[in-house]
């Protein structure tokens, strides 16, 4: 069996089965995959596909061609059945659906029967707008019409063009009715530049800034940005009233690394910096796409002319393991231009990090990248006070001995050990370590956080330690031991929580809401899990938040009012919320979609710089996070327009689709039930679903803030209860 392919489109032709098939195409050139090893005319023996289990063969039908393995045989002739091809280079895609460059290089293969060759008309409709080129069959019955007889090539947004073959004897006037149709997405005007991405293009009046990702836009051009991880530009464009979002992939010189055991690889922005620790030791770099006169530099050693034989050059893990003054990956052009690549940095972090907990003992054990002459803990319980003790490994001395209950044991791998029943209060430990002729400083994985484990304590915490315990949770640990800390403070932070809430009072509460890290950065840990109610109050009991921390716009809140504000209780509250902004007129500015739209702008800031987007896409907490946006996706894609720099990330819309629900809830005086839905439908704990909770408002306090105003402005203007009673 083989399958027949379009050379060009890729479209599928036909399959071949048995010994005497024939095949009618409509391609002049065609690919032929089959599962064995096969001749075709022209070709000769076939070749490895790039899949290995596959052999290929690229053929010619010109006047016929034939192939031939293992069960079937084929003859592939042009079919002379009437139709329209069009034929162009392909840019990128939208699911199923190829995007085509607007060049000259491209056009229209007609076919009609070659009993009936006469003049014809194409017509060709784009965006409302119509052009016609006269078609003059061959004596075989094809005609090719160039793009550029349609105006194809000049600069347009991208569409959906539809060619129509009229009737014989039609004119180019009128509607005249079509005998053969044909439809392609084409960027009129737009098509790959040598350096193989598009650039300095004239930015379509359809383009969605929003919705795209990885374009530079200067004075009204774009350029596909080389910096973008990613492996394609996302293009969103409106197309017939859809929102289109087109990836088209980079070409020229791209990075990627290869993780052994895992599959796929990862795209490497250019000139990107790469902190390669333990757990990234036997990953490989490739180069693709380098031109042929090109040197490598690889840390300060020229390769001369790698890429000559071929276009993709493998740095192995071996070699990205050396250490010197040159840290750069970069290509050397004739011209004498040094163009950096990637910059890798050794991380010298600790290898196979575990932690074993029972009832009696927690223990972390790790296998140092480095000689150590002495090992040390830090222990900071939540009073604040903080112990430090140390182990010798060497003949240097320590200035402090192990706190009791604290031992270290030497095997193929050190470990610290901690007595549970030594520490009253709940704690955080970190350890330390001294390499030989330095100082101790914290232990760090290869992410760059402290190796740092949790204490739950002997005894129970008292009503003060809430902002306490979530200063110790809000610092974070590496990766291997981050949930292990996280859920030893848990229970002590829950029991203070819960002394809290019987209180009933909100200021309490703010600063544990209020915590980051001690690098400013968002932190984990649950409030609104245990306190839901907290925005269900009075908003000026939120006025003692520190007005210049992170949560400082909700110390800042209004009080507003507007006309024709909908229902919060209403079962579409949602989309009559986004209909309000909208209309704007008689909407006050600070609840308004310019106001939306900055305040979006900082959601992202504090995903992608401030360390948010790993809280919420990754690990355990990630995980819960997805459910949990699921829940409620409605209005995603309206939500999304007010994310001017988002493209294909929804993570943003998401969070803020949990916030409106959320902040709506809390003024109708319904958190509670808002909070059991969501462990209802996701099967979450609550403190888990909380927690989701709490981040998404630490990471986007003044959206919170625009839509806490909206609805707390709808829920006086209907006369609805906002104060919610407490546990």
């Amino acid at each position: 069996m083989a399958w027949i392919f379009d050379a060009y489109t890729g479209t599928f032709l036909y399959e071949a089965r048995g010994a005497e098939a024939q095949a009618f195409v409509h391609a002049e050139e065609v690919v032929i995959l089959a599962r064995a090893p096969f001749e075709a005319t022209g070709f000769g023996p076939s070749v490895p596909a790039k899949d290995p289990t596959f052999s290929m063969a690229w053929v010619s039908v010109g006047t016929g061609a034939e192939a031939a393995g293992v069960g079937f045989k084929v003859r592939i002739s042009v079919s002379v059945e009437p139709g329209l091809r069009v034929i162009a280079p392909p840019l990128g895609s939208w699911g199923a659906r190829i995007l085509r460059e607007g060049t000259q290089e491209g056009f229209v293969e007609v076919r009609v029967d070659p009993a009936l060759v006469e003049p014809r008309v194409l017509r060709m409709t784009l965006s409302g707008q119509r052009s016609h080129a006269p078609v003059t069959p061959g004596p075989d019955g094809v005609a090719r019409v160039s793009f550029r007889s349609l105006r194809l090539d000049r600069p347009a947004a991208p569409g959906r063009a539809v060619f129509d073959l009229l009737v014989t004897g039609a004119s180019s006037t009128g509607d005249a009715r079509a005998e053969r149709t044909n439809a392609a997405y084409i960027w009129p005007g737009v098509g790959r530049t040598p350096s193989g991405n598009v650039e300095d293009v004239v930015a379509p009046e359809t383009f969605s800034a929003a919705h795209s990702a990885g374009w530079l836009k200067i004075a009204g051009r774009l350029t596909m940005d080389p910096r973008h991880a990613a492996p394609a530009a996302c293009l969103a464009v409106s197309v017939d009233g859809d929102l289109a979002e087109f990836e088209i992939p980079f070409r020229g010189v791209r990075v990627w690394r290869h993780r052994p055991g895992v599959d796929g690889r990862e795209r490497v922005a250019h000139g990107a910096v790469w902190l390669r620790g333990a757990s990234e030791r036997q990953d490989a770099i490739v180069v693709e796409g380098a031109p042929s006169d090109t040197d490598l530099l690889i840390f300060g050693v020229r390769q001369r002319g790698p890429f000559r034989g071929s276009r993709r050059l493998e740095v192995p893990a071996s070699v990205l393991g050396g250490e010197g003054q040159d840290d750069r990956i970069a290509l050397c052009h004739p011209d004498g231009r040094v163009e950096t690549l990637l910059r890798v940095l050794q991380v010298n972090d600790p290898r196979r990090i575990e932690c074993f907990e029972d009832d009696v003992f927690v223990s972390v054990a790790f296998e140092p990248a480095k000689r150590l002459d002495g090992v040390g803990i830090r222990i900071e319980d939540v009073s604040g006070e903080v112990s430090e003790g140390f182990e010798m490994l060497g003949p240097r001395p320590v200035k402090a001995p192990l706190p009791s209950g604290v031992s270290v044991t030497l095997g193929d791998r050190i470990e610290v050990q901690i007595r549970k029943s030594e520490f009253r209060m709940a704690a955080r430990a970190t350890i330390l370590v001294r390499e030989v002729g330095e100082s101790f400083e914290e232990l760090c994985g290869s992410d760059r956080h402290p190796v740092a484990v949790g204490l739950n304590g002997a005894s129970g915490p008292s009503r003060n330690a809430l902002s306490n315990l979530a200063r110790l949770a809000a610092e974070p640990s590496t990766a291997a031991l981050a949930d292990q800390l996280y859920r030893a403070l848990a229970q002590s932070r829950t029991e203070a929580a819960r002394q809290l809430a019987q209180q009933g009072m909100v200021r309490p509460f703010l600063p544990a809401l209020a915590a980051t890290t001690s690098g400013g950065r968002v932190a984990r840990g649950d409030v609104l899990g245990a306190a839901p109610w907290l925005f269900s109050r009075d908003l000026s009991a939120l006025g003692a938040i520190d007005q210049d921390g992170m949560l400082g716009a909700l110390a800042r809140l209004e009080t507003v009012d507007a006309d024709g504000l909908p229902d919060p209780s209403a079962t579409d509250a949602t989309t009559r919320w986004l209909d309000r902004i909208a209309l704007a007129e008689g909407l006050p500015p600070v609840l308004g979609g310019d106001a939306m739209e900055q305040a979006m702008g900082l959601l992202r800031l504090r995903l992608d710089k401030f360390g948010g987007r790993p809280l919420l896409s990754e690990g355990v907490l990630g995980g819960a996070a997805r459910s949990v946006f699921a829940a409620h996706s409605a209005e995603l894609a309206r939500l999304r327009a007010f994310d001017l720099t988002g493209g294909k990330d929804a993570l943003p819309a998401r969070i803020t689709a949990l916030l409106e629900r959320f902040a709506r809830a809390s003024r109708i005086g319904r958190s509670d039930d808002f909070l059991a839905d969501l462990v209802t439908r996701t099967g979450l704990p609550r403190d888990t679903v909380g927690e989701v909770l709490t981040v998404s408002v630490r990471c986007g306090p003044e959206l919170f803030s625009i839509i806490l105003m909206f609805w707390d402005a709808a829920c006086r203007a209907h006369a609805l209860q906002s104060r919610e009673a407490t546990p």
